[in-house]
């Protein structure tokens, strides 16, 4: 397998754990670099080593940013599920946090609002990363929500950017590590 992105190795790496039920990234790496090339090699297990590559170097990472990746960049499926419920919890409570740090009292019906803005804008924010388009217009995440217009600005557009910001710096980190593993075993193709 050559990837051509770290979104594109984190995807394809959970794609085949999937499909291999049997992947275990601890027993799949290979020291050094992984080469293909002889005859009796199994291309399957080439592949799930290099995928264990992939799964070992998010076993780095903190959980959130674990559950970001999977949640963000691996296929959609059932099985991955509950990756992508602990991601949910864990943004559920930065928010939290980051209500109780900010300045403003905010009333309970608008910090829920907020919760559901941000909720809002991660999707988006996947949904932007593999298709380059927004999911949701301000406009509808506004009527989703049920914020008056002129409550936008005052009250959401804030917690919009900021956790636009926070994906931007998950992202970061986890595609910096991914793309970092693909490039020590020769497993991205640039």
């Amino acid at each position: 397998m050559k990837f051509y992105s770290a979104r594109q190795a984190i995807h394809d790496a959970y794609a085949l754990a999937f499909l291999s039920k049997s992947l275990d990234a601890g027993q799949l790496i290979a020291p050094g670099k992984i080469t293909k090339g002889a005859k009796d090699i199994n291309w399957h297990h080439v592949d799930q080593a290099e995928a264990g590559v992939i799964l070992h170097a998010l076993s780095t990472l903190q959980p959130h940013q674990q559950n970001w990746a999977v949640w963000c960049h691996a296929p959609r499926i059932s099985e991955y599920l509950p990756e992508q419920g602990r991601f949910f919890t864990w943004l559920n409570d930065d928010v939290s946090i980051r209500l109780l740090e900010s300045e403003r009292h905010y009333r309970p019906a608008t910090a829920d609002k907020i919760r559901d803005v941000v909720a809002l804008t991660v999707l988006n924010y996947r949904h932007f990363v593999s298709t380059d388009q927004y999911l949701y217009s301000d406009r509808e995440v506004r009527k989703r929500c049920g914020i008056i217009r002129q409550n936008w600005c005052r009250d959401f557009v804030f917690w919009k950017h900021l956790y636009l910001n926070r994906c931007d710096q998950l992202d970061r980190v986890v595609l910096t590590v991914i793309a970092d593993a693909c490039k020590r075993h020769g497993l991205i193709d640039l």
